[in-house]
């Protein structure tokens, strides 16, 4: 018995559209060709705002009033927050997530985002802008009593 070589060549196409009307993609169906749609992005971005997180699962959202503030005095007073909740690390975000660690969001003088309706899991609480909570001893006291309030 003779043994013969075949050579088999797999071939994919991927289609990329943004707008395919819907008979051109029945057409594409029928060629046996799958269409799949991009899922939404689980993440909005959030260019005007400025977001830290805290052990991943704490949210902080800055307002307005401290987005002039110096980098340096944002970070010394993430760390400082960090070390007093008892938490580990703290880090700046481009994005926020909505993801199923994410505890508690912390609006600084800011507004909840347009799209919150998959964040009703989590615990938001508005406080005053970092200015505004380091413009006093007294008011320093009051938003870390707030926080240990939340059993963080």
């Amino acid at each position: 018995m003779r043994l013969q070589e075949v050579k088999l060549r797999l071939s994919f196409l991927t289609v990329k559209s943004t707008s395919v009307n819907q008979s051109m993609q029945e057409k594409l169906i029928n060629l046996g060709i799958d269409v799949w749609k991009k899922r939404p992005d689980m993440t909005s971005p959030l260019l005007e705002k400025e977001v830290f997180s805290i052990d991943k699962d704490i949210i902080l959202l800055l307002g307005e009033k401290d987005k002039v503030l110096p980098k340096k005095d944002k970070e010394y007073f993430f760390r400082t927050l960090t070390k007093s909740i008892g938490r580990q690390d703290f880090q700046q975000l481009n994005k926020l997530s909505h993801s199923k660690e994410v505890t508690h969001i912390f609006l600084l003088d800011a507004d909840l985002p347009k799209n919150s309706e998959q964040l009703m899991h989590v615990n938001i609480v508005a406080f005053p802008s970092i200015t505004e909570i380091c413009s006093s001893r007294e008011n320093k006291e009051k938003f870390l009593v707030s926080l240990y309030k939340l059993n963080l």
